[in-house]
């Protein structure tokens, strides 16, 4: 380190970092909030399927290995979408493996929309197949479930989707916002050699304390400072003052600053080429 560190470097130092706790505490706030909001929604798209008997559908590229394949193998040997619906209607749960078509089928592969209108397509017509007395593929049918209806249902779904990813995309900003906050703190606190300091408030036992000369009997703020400087790891306790000094108790502006400052001079004493 080039400069010593002073008392105003490194008071200072702790102020940019309570500045920059207080922005954090806002952003996980909203990370809380959000991330709420998102599981409420998935929940509410999860129970939407059950209601109205949607398979929920999931999407993939194969790429089949054929290195290795017998030539007599019917098996698909190009590079294909598939379409995975696993529902439970009735009582009967499956899990249904659709062939949706060639991958170069589809200029935007996997998202391209006619992937999901063919799978759901073929769903459904594999649906018709098994529950006949529930589905049906003419449009007037005010009893069974008709194609119409199916689709509407997945339009929903989409749209709510829809939602779910703008919130993801805000939660990836904030989280992002949140990464390069705790940078910024390790970055000050490497720059300045910044402890972590702790304050407790302490109520002694004063039945228990035999040596009344030598140990703090009544009710007072302490901190615990811990620290790795210079190879050196150590944590110790400070006594800031009577706990009726500081109304504020550990949260006490004047509490934290004397805490501080007794911090830097310990510091100064046991690491006088850093701190000055």
């Amino acid at each position: 380190m080039d400069e010593k560190i002073g008392l105003h470097s490194f008071m200072n130092g702790f102020s940019r970092i309570d500045s920059l706790l207080m922005g954090l505490s806002k952003i996980e706030r909203r990370i809380e909030q959000d991330t709420e909001i998102v599981e409420d929604i998935e929940e509410y798209l999860g129970d939407y399927h059950k209601v109205n008997d949607l398979p929920t559908l999931h999407l993939s590229v194969i790429t089949p290995d054929t290195e290795n394949r017998k030539t007599e193998s019917k098996a698909i040997s190009y590079p294909h979408i598939r379409c995975v619906a696993v529902y439970d209607i009735q009582g009967k749960k499956n899990r249904l493996s659709v062939f949706v078509g060639r991958l170069d089928e589809f200029q935007e592969g996997i998202n391209s929309p006619l992937v999901l209108t063919i799978s759901r397509e073929k769903v459904f017509n594999h649906l018709i197949k098994t529950f006949p007395n529930s589905y049906s593929n003419d449009d007037s049918d005010k009893v069974k479930k008709t194609k119409t209806i199916f689709m509407l249902h997945y339009q929903h779904v989409d749209n709510v989707n829809v939602t779910i990813g703008k919130y993801k995309k805000e939660l990836e900003l904030k989280i992002a916002r949140k990464v390069g906050t705790h940078q910024q703190i390790n970055v000050i606190q490497n720059e300045l050699l910044l402890p972590q300091i702790n304050l407790t408030s302490v109520f002694p036992d004063v039945s228990k304390i035999q040596d009344t000369n030598h140990t703090i009997s009544i009710p007072h703020l302490r901190c615990m400072v811990t620290y790795n400087i210079a190879g050196t790891k150590k944590r110790l306790n400070i006594y800031i003052g009577r706990l009726e000094d500081f109304p504020f108790g550990v949260d006490d502006e004047k509490a934290i600053t004397i805490a501080r400052e007794k911090t830097f001079i310990h510091l100064q004493k046991n690491f006088p080429s850093l701190y000055c």
